[in-house]
């Protein structure tokens, strides 16, 4: 996110309705490319077809017949719709429109399915901001999307494990993203790219559909680099994390480099004698949230492991599922079962009162908020940590919990009746 100097974030009206014209004709896209989707997954896997659900059957009969897992998937995603048209309705506004029913979810879920439940997570998060203006901090603008769209060779940081994206569905998603004044931004910041890697078409696709002036991509590899900038010169390329400049004098030499921004390393944060010596902090990007323990041992190392699950992942396209390996796995002691109770202990952690209170009179405008492979609740619980004011934090959650109750997502039990004596 960027600081804003004065007032909020807005957009003109043609590009608002752009934008909605955009959305819809994604949406449109996803849901008429789920079924055949669904199909290739279950041949991919051998499973037997399913049986068909009756033509009229309600959508609690069809979530009844779910999986158990798209069962729970299905109820948390229902609970949230519910409680967002409850504060519409509470508050006279326009409920937004929710795109998941059950149908979608049988028999199984897939990845698709994942933006569109992104999608109307966001919706409800608008609707909340119009109801509760008060509630939120004022004056944040999103500035990127930064990600990939799986499985990319030239991907690093995280491994998403999905399956590469069809042509119609990249361009969609980088055109509703750039119509409301959003840029993507590629991590193409796998350490390991060689000179055959250049040549990858799936890359060089995903590259040339946003190749219009309005993205970025991050770096780490000399090579990749060079690469981009002769072929792709209308991004903007900014310095990954992932390379792990703990120098500040390495830092400023980096600064001095044509890149948009440079993205500090997590183990500089809160090192505010050496964040004073950095010489130009408009340009610097402050991971706020990082999940690494300080000084991680094996980041690196991780790293160089998320390259090897990317090709380990595309060798696999290329053969028969009866011929398919396992994608290897990463183990780390030192990250799993992550939350943000956990995150706040770390000297590296920023709040957002620092961001306000220190970072931003420092003269650093730009923070990212990690979480493109994280638990959607988790992603959740951060939003709110970071976006709402802190003497709201407590109101917000117990009126969430109201709402949940009063339409009866969630339930009190009370003591049966019975006969006395």
């Amino acid at each position: 996110t960027d600081d804003v100097p004065e007032g909020k974030a807005t957009f003109p009206s043609d590009q608002d309705d752009e934008f909605n014209l955009l959305l819809d004709n994604f949406i449109q896209s996803e849901l008429k490319n789920i079924e055949e989707e669904k199909n290739n997954t279950r041949i991919m896997l051998e499973e037997p077809e399913p049986q068909p659900i009756k033509k009229d059957a309600s959508d609690d009969e069809v979530a009844d017949a779910l999986e158990l897992a798209e069962q729970k998937l299905y109820t948390a995603y229902r609970n949230y719709v519910d409680a967002i048209q409850a504060i519409a309705s509470s508050h006279g506004l326009e409920a937004p429109v929710f795109h998941i029913k059950a149908q979608v979810l049988y028999p199984r879920y897939t990845p698709s399915l994942g933006n569109l439940i992104s999608i109307d997570v966001l919706q409800g998060w608008d609707t909340m901001f119009e109801a509760f203006p008060d509630y939120f901090r004022k004056d944040i603008q999103i500035a990127s999307f930064f990600g990939e769209f799986p499985t990319c060779l030239w991907n690093g940081g995280r491994y998403s494990g999905d399956d590469q994206c069809d042509s119609g569905y990249v361009r969609h998603v980088i055109q509703a993203i750039n119509a409301a004044g959003i840029a993507v931004r590629y991590t193409f910041t796998n350490p390991s790219i060689t000179k055959e890697d250049l040549a990858d078409p799936y890359c060089n696709f995903c590259m040339e559909a946003g190749n219009n002036g309005k993205n970025e991509v991050l770096v780490v590899s000399p090579l990749l680099e060079e690469y981009i900038r002769k072929n792709y010169s209308s991004y903007t390329i900014n310095s990954s994390t992932c390379k792990e400049i703990r120098s500040v004098a390495a830092l400023n030499e980096e600064l001095e480099k044509d890149y948009g921004l440079v993205v500090l390393d997590y183990n500089l944060n809160n090192c505010f004698d050496e964040l004073l010596k950095i010489t130009d902090k408009s340009r610097c990007e402050i991971l706020v949230n990082s999940c690494c323990v300080p000084n991680c041992p094996r980041r690196a190392e991780h790293y160089r492991f998320i390259g090897t699950q990317e090709r380990a992942a595309l060798t696999n396209r290329t053969l028969p599922a009866g011929k398919q390996k396992p994608v290897p796995t990463w183990s780390c002691g030192y990250g799993e079962q992550n939350s943000l109770s956990k995150y706040k202990k770390y000297k590296t952690h920023v709040s957002p009162d620092d961001i306000w209170d220190k970072y931003v009179p420092m003269g650093f405008e730009n923070f990212k908020l990690e979480g493109r492979t994280a638990n959607l609740f988790l992603l959740v619980d951060t939003y709110c940590y970071y976006f709402a004011k802190p003497e709201y934090h407590d109101e917000a959650r117990l009126l969430f919990l109201a709402n949940l109750e009063a339409n009866k997502i969630i339930a009190v039990n009370k003591p049966r009746k019975g006969v006395w004596p």
